[in-house]
């Protein structure tokens, strides 16, 4: 039997019959511990073909998943908390402030097309 998953039969919704499997994760910050999850046995199939075209593990595949999503989380609540102290009125006064000097040759970009 492979020990990456173990092969579960559950009841959902009733009388419905369908095989879970078990994979066994790594704990982040506990070198050699593991967790297990269920996955729809669909489910397992996309990240064995998915981690195979990745070259990758499936462990590892999920575990960068996992940390891009709590990275989107993480930048989201971040923004979210940045741009619900802001001071609006500050901003519109620096936009809309008199001044400044305009742009010197040095600042000009030229875009370079590459083909």
């Amino acid at each position: 039997m492979n020990l990456n998953w173990v092969p579960r039969t559950v009841s959902v919704k009733g009388d419905v019959e369908k095989t879970l499997r078990l994979i066994r994760l790594p704990i982040p910050g506990l070198k050699g511990e593991t967790w297990g999850t269920r996955l729809p046995v669909s489910l397992k199939t996309a990240l064995e073909t998915i981690s195979d075209r990745d070259g990758t593990s499936m462990n590892q595949f999920l575990v960068v998943a996992a940390a891009e999503k709590i990275a989107a989380m993480q930048t989201e609540e971040f923004f979210s908390l940045r741009r619900n102290r802001a001071d609006r009125e500050a901003f519109r006064r620096i936009l809309n402030r008199q001044g400044g000097e305009a742009p010197s040759t040095e600042d000009e970009w030229e875009p370079t097309v590459s083909g």
